[in-house]
């Protein structure tokens, strides 16, 4: 919450920390295909959950990404992950298109938004307090690098 109201202030980059970002590289993607690229700012962010997809620590988050992975390129024909971000419970934030393209998680919204995903174990199930933190991290990461528009809208 603290980093929350602070956010505007000049002590946000103290009081919020930047996340830890694991890279497509290291939880094992392959080459990024996807090439619709994002105007940034967005105004929109999606937040959504992965449901039958729960990870612990990195190693089980970055072979569970690699198996959603292949579900969207293999079985739906998507040129990548649905999003832009996932955090696991272990409280990283994992590259999933990255800043710069369109994620495919909302429909209407790919091309105005950034689409961060949790992991979870089924529906209605809540994120650890180390996966909210490190949400919150990125959100305010991406606003204070220009990625998502100070004054966002979560549909």
């Amino acid at each position: 919450m603290l980093c929350r109201l602070l956010a505007f202030s000049a002590l946000s980059l103290v009081a919020c920390g930047s996340p830890t970002i694991v890279s497509r590289k290291v939880w094992g993607a392959s080459s990024l295909t996807c090439r619709v690229p994002l105007s940034l700012p967005v105004p929109y962010l999606i937040i959504e959950q992965v449901t039958r997809m729960q990870c612990q620590d990195q190693t089980s988050c970055s072979q569970v990404l690699r198996v959603l992975h292949s579900h969207y390129v293999h079985n739906k024909g998507w040129c990548d992950v649905a999003f832009n971000f996932l955090v696991g419970n272990d409280g990283k934030v994992y590259e999933g298109v990255g800043w710069h393209v369109q994620g495919l998680h909302t429909q209407g919204y790919n091309n105005v938004s950034l689409g961060i995903a949790f992991f979870g174990s089924k529906i209605g199930s809540s994120p650890s307090p180390a996966a909210l933190s490190a949400t919150e991290d990125l959100i305010f990461f991406a606003i204070l690098n220009g990625y998502l528009s100070p004054k966002y809208i979560q549909p």
